[in-house]
């Protein structure tokens, strides 16, 4: 038998069983359809999980300088050559402290950073500004956490907010 009659009887067996034919035409449209929806979920999903863990610093690496405190200019140039040019470098001093501000205590984890912290954490203000790099100008001034500042001000504005903070022990 030559193709065309092949053809020709496929579609003859297609029109007498029009309703074998459409429940199978829509059979392979919801299998497709489901099999897309799948997909696009997972990569929804994975977009979304990475995305999160990035916010978290994920994709970052802390390095605990040597034992007179401090990351030299060869440390600099070593860590660019291995990890690329992709690298941002900011001084981090990490402690616990309370907090208070109105008769509410709270204790807390204070973070001091460098200007280019913003490089390696996303950090997303909702009012104010991060501090530029003018060393003492900013003494005595702090940017804390939308949770912090509704816990310590409720819901009114935070900027020029003043609070006591009091640093528990020194770091190790």
């Amino acid at each position: 038998m030559r193709i065309s009659g092949c053809v020709r009887l496929a579609v003859r067996n297609l029109w007498a069983h029009k309703g074998r034919t459409l429940l199978n035409m829509l059979g392979i449209g919801v299998g497709v359809a489901s099999v897309l929806l799948v997909f696009c979920l997972g990569q929804g999903g994975e977009e979304a999980v990475s995305a999160e863990l990035k916010k978290y610093g994920i994709n970052s690496v802390a390095l605990r300088a040597d034992e007179k405190g401090k990351l030299t200019l060869e440390d600099y140039i070593y860590l660019n050559s291995v990890m690329g040019d992709t690298l941002a470098l900011t001084p981090v001093y990490l402690n616990y402290a309370k907090i208070w501000a109105d008769g509410i205590q709270r204790n807390v984890l204070i973070w001091g950073v460098g200007e280019n912290a913003t490089d390696i954490y996303p950090i997303d203000l909702l009012q104010g500004r991060m501090f530029q790099n003018r060393l003492g100008e900013h003494v005595g001034q702090a940017v804390i956490d939308t949770v912090l500042a509704r816990q310590l001000f409720g819901t009114a504005n935070k900027i020029g907010q003043q609070f006591t903070i009091k640093i528990k022990k020194q770091p190790t």
